[in-house]
């Protein structure tokens, strides 16, 4: 997101109080209530103290930002901030300051969430880091010069961070209407218990492998599909001679919870979600959604990284997150009948050591569903009744 340049004399001040309420110092008024969020462009405060609806206000015309509990007018002044010589090309971005800490932190972007959480991408690495807002004491937009940066910035203590990853044609866009299915992909595996016998990498190759064999259904099938999707499609795909590359969206495993489009929660352990009457269970995930539970304190599952089967006591992991994510993007299971299907419970089960790919009917329903205006279940979120789940057949 392209940053607007402002004053190098403006400050936001943040003064973290359970109160939270927040007066806006712009050019030309003083106006109160409570911060909803901020991005690198403007603010978002829904007025009055909560009385009015939310305005938006750039920050271009901001002065102060302060939290401070009081609903009334307060004479404050902006700190100055000078500017050093420089002989490159400043860097437009905000210096950030934490409570309990002296030192500065430069950043790229700040972004504050409806969550309370606020998001820096440092200026130095382009590390991302999230945390509480109660944690920041001041962001003050800069234009910094980039020898004056310092060479190892840290954000809080109580702050994760993640380092920059790459990813060809990487983007949490959607492709079509569903929001679910994006351009890019990124996961957090939050483990209960441990990890036996696979590593996380392993499980975000899994969860890339499913992803791909359902963008790779969308690309065999092109000739039918909505223009949409062939012009997906397309756009995924790189040609040159007599050769063409189909790229799917790519996965990318997050260190940071509060990062990830979407979270694998691998349960090694016995807990509420797969109590002793539900060890049939093999997974659940959200329809519609963006979370999926694997039962691993009672399956053991494996990656198999081409197509020969694994040992029949195990599991393929990379079957489990094709169906699972056939929920995810909206897909109901599908009633056994002759024709088989990824979205069918009995057939996965009976193939479960063997890695299945969607067929012709699960990419016309998945083509279908992407048309939908389905927004989804945030990450994380997990309804128990509105869920789908694999289940062995009960003996």
């Amino acid at each position: 997101m392209k940053l607007t340049r402002v004053p190098t004399s403006v400050l936001l001040v943040l003064l973290a109080t359970p109160l939270f309420a927040d007066a806006v110092i712009t050019v030309d008024a003083t106006r109160f209530g409570r911060i909803v969020s901020f991005d690198s462009l403007s603010i978002t405060l829904t007025s009055g103290c909560g009385v009015h609806p939310p305005i938006s206000i750039s920050w271009s015309d901001v002065l102060l930002l302060r939290f401070d509990g009081q609903c009334v007018p307060h004479s404050v002044l902006p700190d100055p901030a000078g500017l050093e010589k420089c002989t490159q090309k400043r860097i437009n971005g905000f210096k950030v300051r934490f409570n309990q800490s002296s030192a500065p932190f430069f950043a790229l972007k700040a972004n504050l969430k409806a969550n309370g959480k606020v998001h820096f991408v440092s200026m130095t690495d382009e590390s991302l880091s999230t945390g509480s807002r109660n944690e920041v004491k001041s962001i003050q937009p800069v234009d910094v010069c980039p020898s004056s940066l310092p060479k190892d910035q840290k954000p809080h203590s109580s702050f994760c961070s993640e380092s920059k990853q790459f990813a060809v044609s990487w983007s949490p866009a959607p492709i079509f209407n569903n929001q679910v299915f994006t351009r890019g992909a990124s996961i957090y595996i939050d483990v209960i218990g441990r990890l036996r016998g696979l590593s996380e990498e392993d499980v975000r190759f899994a969860y890339q492998s499913a992803l791909s064999l359902w963008a790779i259904a969308l690309q065999e099938a092109k000739s039918s599909l909505a223009p949409e999707l062939q012009k997906y499609v397309d756009q995924s795909t790189a040609r040159g001679g007599n050769f063409a590359l189909f790229t799917p969206p790519q996965v990318i495993r997050m260190a940071c919870l509060d990062n990830a489009l979407s979270i694998v929660k691998w349960y090694a352990q016995r807990k509420d979600i797969f109590p002793i009457q539900k060890k049939d269970y093999v997974a659940m995930a959200q329809v519609q959604g963006r979370t999926v539970l694997l039962n691993a304190n009672d399956n053991v599952f494996g990656v198999a990284r081409n197509d020969s089967a694994l040992s029949p006591t195990v599991v393929s992991l990379i079957t489990v997150f094709v169906h699972e994510l056939g929920h995810s993007f909206g897909l109901p299971d599908r009633p056994h009948s002759v024709e088989p299907s990824v979205m069918d419970p009995d057939y996965v089960i009976d193939n479960l050591n063997k890695t299945l790919s969607p067929m012709a009917a699960d990419t016309k329903a998945f083509a279908d569903v992407l048309k939908a205006s389905i927004e989804g279940a945030a990450a994380g979120i997990f309804n128990a009744e509105n869920c789908a789940g694999l289940r062995r057949r009960q003996r």
